[in-house]
């Protein structure tokens, strides 16, 4: 686990890939234009960021022994040179057949359905752990803090590599080219958006 980065290239956080899969202009505003979101102010993250200092908590051993864990690494940072991605993992899990997996507890609500950036955090996650320690990463799990610490179990494609990789070059050109993207995101989304006062719309 490496804790010094590249200077020649720019390292895509796994948080990037949340963020553009969000809206692409958040990698632009921030990346590029290097202005900052300021999330610290909303009261969401900073109850969210509570939450994961007592997740050693919140998650009794016995819902790991459900899912044949029988060994934990909590809080690690996980760098891929050859991908340009890094993370921070709340738990990598390994279990009992011999595989691993990312786990990531949420301050959200369980709505029956993963959403799309959640997933891909979850895959990056199990991408960069399989790469590192060259173990096979299959499926992560996501725990919803407002729903009773709901588990949820989210298998992961045969192809997870080269989908990871396909939005960290997009994540890439966009920084690289300093290009300004379209926006992927709905009305409901913009106005919960840290930059809807600068946005082009």
């Amino acid at each position: 686990m490496a804790d010094n980065l590249s200077q020649s290239e720019p390292f895509i956080w796994v948080s990037d890939i949340i963020e553009y899969l969000y809206c692409p202009r958040f990698i632009y505003y921030e990346r590029v234009l290097n202005i900052p979101q300021f999330q610290e102010l909303r009261t969401k993250v900073k109850i969210g960021r509570d939450i994961h200092e007592k997740k050693a908590i919140t998650m009794g051993s016995y819902l790991r022994k459900r899912i044949g864990v029988k060994k934990k690494l909590t809080n690690i940072k996980i760098v891929s040179e050859k991908l340009h991605l890094v993370g921070i993992l709340d738990e990598l899990l390994f279990f009992d057949d011999g595989t691993i997996g990312p786990l990531d507890y949420k301050f959200a609500q369980w709505e029956g359905v993963v959403h799309k950036p959640l997933y891909y955090q979850s895959m990056a996650y199990g991408v960069l752990a399989q790469d590192l320690f060259n173990q096979p990463s299959n499926r992560g799990y996501i725990v919803y803090t407002r729903s009773s610490n709901h588990m949820e179990r989210i298998n992961f494609p045969p192809n997870k590599k080269e989908r990871i990789e396909n939005i960290v070059n997009n994540v890439m050109d966009i920084i690289f080219r300093c290009a300004y993207p379209n926006a992927k995101t709905s009305s409901k989304q913009c106005g919960d958006c840290t930059y809807r006062k600068i946005c082009l719309k």
